[in-house]
C-alpha cells in the first residue's frame, strides 16, 4: 500500500462501498474473472469493472491473464481491518414496553430473512449452472461453425451486458485493434448494433 498521509483515508473510501467489500470477500476465496464476479454477486459487468478498476488503483487487487486470455483477479495483499467505535457517553436505550415481544418478533423476522436468503442463493446457483452450460454450448457451436475463439469471447461479453471496447479489454487480453475489428465484422453481419461507442447484441441473432 502507499505510505503517504492520505493512504488511510483513501483506503477507507475504497472500502466504504458495500459492493467493493463483497468483491473482496469473494476474491478472498478464489481468483475470478469479471463475468464470474458479475454472476455470483448479481452485478452488471460494467459495475464490476468499475469497482475492479478502483480496487486495482488502490493496490488491493491485481490480475493475471489465463491461458484462455481472460483476466483473473485476486487479492494482492492479505487484508485485515479492525475498527472499533468507542462512544464518549453511555448510549441511552429507550425503554420498551414489552421487550420479550420485540425479541421474539425479531427472531421471527431473522428466521424469515435467512430462509429467503437460502432460497435466493439456491436459485442463483441454478442460474449460474445454466449460464455455464449455455456458455459451453455457445463455445462448442461457434467453434464447430468455424467462428474464431476471439470472436466468440467478444460476443459472449456482449451477451453479459458489456458494451464498450474498454470493458471488453478489461475482460480479455485482446488488443484494441483486435476487438475493434471483431466488432466491425459483427456489426456488418447484423449481429451487433453500434450507438457511438456502445455495442449491443441484436434482439434476434439470426439474420435472414
Amino acid at each position: 500500500m502507499r505510505s503517504d498521509d492520505s493512504s488511510l483515508s483513501q483506503l477507507l473510501g475504497v472500502l466504504g462501498n458495500e459492493n467493493r467489500r463483497r468483491i473482496i470477500s469473494l476474491l478472498e476465496t478464489r481468483s475470478c474473472f469479471v463475468t464470474e464476479i458479475s454472476e455470483r454477486l448479481s452485478l452488471s459487468p460494467k459495475v464490476v469493472i468499475e469497482h475492479l478498476t478502483i480496487l486495482e488503483q488502490a493496490e488491493i487487487i491485481m490480475h493475471q491473464t489465463g491461458s484462455n486470455r481472460r483476466k483473473y483477479y485476486h487479492l494482492s495483499h492479505d487484508l485485515e481491518i479492525s475498527i472499533r467505535k468507542i462512544p464518549k457517553e453511555q448510549r441511552i436505550v429507550p425503554a420498551d414496553p414489552n421487550p420479550e415481544h420485540q425479541y421474539r418478533d425479531g427472531l421471527y423476522q431473522l428466521h424469515q430473512l435467512c430462509g429467503a436468503r437460502e432460497y435466493l442463493s439456491a436459485e442463483m446457483e441454478k442460474v449460474d449452472m445454466q449460464i455455464d452450460t449455455q456458455l459451453e454450448q455457445v463455445l462448442n457451436a461457434g467453434l464447430h461453425a468455424g467462428i474464431s475463439r476471439n470472436e466468440i469471447m467478444v460476443s459472449a461479453a456482449l451477451a453479459h451486458g458489456v458494451q464498450t471496447i474498454e470493458e471488453i479489454m478489461s475482460l480479455y487480453s485482446l488488443s484494441q485493434e483486435e476487438i475493434e475489428q471483431i466488432l466491425l465484422n459483427l456489426v456488418e453481419q447484423g449481429f451487433v448494433t453500434q450507438n457511438e461507442e456502445k455495442y449491443t447484441l441484436r434482439d434476434s441473432m439470426r439474420v435472414s
